[in-house]
């Protein structure tokens, strides 16, 4: 089936963490698979910030290769619930002061991590899964991921359960991208 990215990115944008699975360094051949917060950069592209000592780092940076689970936030049903798996090649990248701070918008407790062995990682998509439930799925290419619009850097971080209204309604929206809200 085909599909319009609008669904599998307002789902990506209203999430705050996903499932990360990377390829084990200690144990070849099996996959790890750890819960990880994520933001997204302007080109809708999931920026981690993480440890040098966590096994998932290490294993990325042995193979750059990973997937990102997410779905929808507060489902009861996860089979008949949004969700989607985001099959990327990661990269270690040195953010420039726009890119922190939007990463900080979104995920304000990793401000004291910074000061650590934390670094940042960016997911370039291969290929994303989306499910929307029973008989709703299909696979969206990295070309027609990197064919959506950048954002503009004027939006805030808005998620439910933090403001009341959902990022994708307001933001989302104001790109151009949707006409409908969450």
């Amino acid at each position: 089936m085909k599909l319009s990215p609008e669904q599998a990115l307002t789902l990506l944008h209203t999430c705050s963490y996903g499932t990360l699975a990377t390829h084990s360094a200690t144990l070849p051949g099996y996959p790890y698979a750890t819960v990880v917060p994520y933001a997204l950069d302007e080109r809708h592209r999931p920026i981690l910030c993480i440890s040098a000592l966590a096994e998932h780092t290490k294993n990325l940076l042995a193979d750059p290769r990973v997937s990102l689970s997410i779905v929808q936030p507060g489902a009861e049903d996860v089979q008949s619930a949004p969700r989607l798996t985001l099959v990327a090649d990661t990269r270690q990248i040195e953010p420039d002061s726009a890119t922190k701070a939007r990463y900080l918008r979104y995920q304000p407790d990793a401000a004291p991590l910074l000061s650590l062995d934390f670094s940042f990682f960016r997911l370039d998509p291969k290929r994303i899964r989306y499910i929307g439930g029973v008989g709703k799925m299909g696979w969206l290419e990295d070309s027609e991921w990197a064919e959506l619009p950048p954002l503009p850097e004027d939006i805030g971080a808005i998620r439910p359960g933090r403001s009341g209204c959902a990022w994708a309604s307001s933001a989302i929206t104001r790109c151009g991208l949707f006409r409908h809200r969450l």
